[in-house]
Order: C-alpha cells, then structure tokens, then sequence
C-alpha cells in the first residue's frame, strides 16, 4: 500500500517533485514568449504551443526512454513482468518524472477546463500507485508510452483536422487502445495468482485502465462523426452551388 514514506523518500520524491516544478516554469514561461501568433492559437481551448510541447514529449523523449530501458535487459520478457528492483529501472522512473512534468505544465488551463484537474489529478495518483507494484512494472511502462503514441496523433489531427491525420488519429487511439487492453487483462491475470498484492490495486487498475480507454475510444468516435457531419455539409453545400452556377449558364 502507498504510505507517506513511500511518497517522500529521496529516490521517488526528487524527480516526481522536481519534475512538478519544471512542468509549472514552463507552463510560465512559454505563453510569454515571443513565439509566432499562431502558436497562440486555441484548438479545443488549449494553445497549439501546449500540443506542439507534448507531441515533441511523446515522439522524441518517451520512446528513447522506453528503448533505453528495455534494452538494458536485451528486450526480454523478464523485464515487462518484474517489479521496480528486479532490473535497472532508471529509465522507466525517468518517464515517470516527464509524465509528472507534462501534467503540470497544463496547470494553467484548468479554469478554462475544469475537467482537465480531475483527468490529471487521477494520473498523477496512478503514477504514485504504479510505483508501489511488486511486478509488471515493464509491461505499465510499456501501456504508458503506448497510449502516449496514440495521443501523439490525436494531437495531429487537432492541429491539423481534415483529411491527412484523421485515419492515422483513428489507427493510433484504437491501436494503443487495444494493445493496452490486452496488457492490462495479462497484469490482472497474473496479479489474481500473487499474495502479494492488494485485491484493492487490481481492481482499481482494471477499472480505470479500461475506463482510460474506452473514453479515448469514444472520443475518436465523436470526433469522426462531427468530421463526417461537417464533410456530408460541406459536399451538399458544394453540389447546390453547383446546381445554382449551371441553371445561371443555362
């Protein structure tokens, strides 16, 4: 179980909490400088330099990370099942204090949406929760970085909507939806046969694991059907002035 020695001892605590503040400096820092106007822009009700901050997180620091890790271990099985101190997990704790560091540079938006405190507050707890399992550790690491992949083109599509990112934002949501899914039915499998864990912590990381990704799901959904909405407007749209443009020729 978490206890409060476990949140403040020095080998979770420096980077979790010095990642914290690095997120809160430069979400001070970037929306005062002197950036292009259209980095300033909203998409969703974020600034586009928020998303731009993030994609640069999930496509050029989480895989290296993730690649670091792993391969320290020769890519074996052993080190998606084992816990924080069966391997050299430097690596993966590294990704824990980014994570921590992008969930507080969004600190700033939450009183234009509230939601978001809730959505990162229970992010933020998982990550205090993950670190006190006693195996799988791998295999979360892994789930994280690979919904951080299908982010990556969720983003895309918000900075760029339209026909080019729309079916790489559907085949990344689904396809890191459906991988960690898998993970997660493996984790609880195999936590069902420990005595070493809570019954609690299962039951938690199935339920909000699978609600994580069903409401990723759904919002890809409800983003493709105003996208298919908006597209069937703009073709019938297209077509009456086309009707109108050859009755004025006739």
């Amino acid at each position: 179980n978490i206890t409060m020695d476990k949140i403040i001892n020095p080998e979770l605590s420096f980077g979790v909490y010095t990642g914290f503040v690095v997120g809160i400096i430069i979400s001070a820092i970037l929306p005062n400088l002197n950036l292009p106007k259209s980095l300033y822009e909203l998409a969703k009700g974020i600034p586009k330099w928020n998303y731009l901050a993030s994609m640069f997180l999930q496509l050029a620091v989480y895989p290296p990370l993730l690649y670091l890790s792993w391969s320290s271990a020769g890519f074996s099985w052993h080190w998606i099942e084992s816990g924080w101190y069966d391997v050299d997990r430097y690596y993966d704790r590294m990704i824990f204090y980014v994570m921590t560091m992008q969930l507080s540079k969004d600190l700033y938006l939450i009183r234009a949406i509230p939601m978001l405190l809730i959505h990162h507050l229970l992010c933020q707890f998982g990550l205090f929760f993950f670190y006190e399992l006693p195996f799988g550790i791998g295999g979360i690491v892994l789930s994280i970085v690979t919904l951080e992949f299908g982010s990556l083109f969720y983003n895309l599509e918000l900075l760029y909507p339209g026909d080019k990112f729309l079916k790489w934002y559907v085949f990344g949501i689904t396809f890191s939806g459906i991988s960690v899914g898998a993970g997660m039915i493996w984790w609880v499998y195999r936590a069902c046969y420990r005595d070493d864990i809570w019954w609690g912590s299962i039951l938690f990381l199935f339920v909000s694991g699978f609600s994580l990704v069903i409401i990723r799901q759904l919002v890809c959904r409800k983003h493709c059907a105003h996208y298919c909405k908006d597209h069937e407007k703009k073709e019938h749209n297209n077509k009456e002035n086309n009707n109108k443009n050859n009755k004025k020729h006739q």
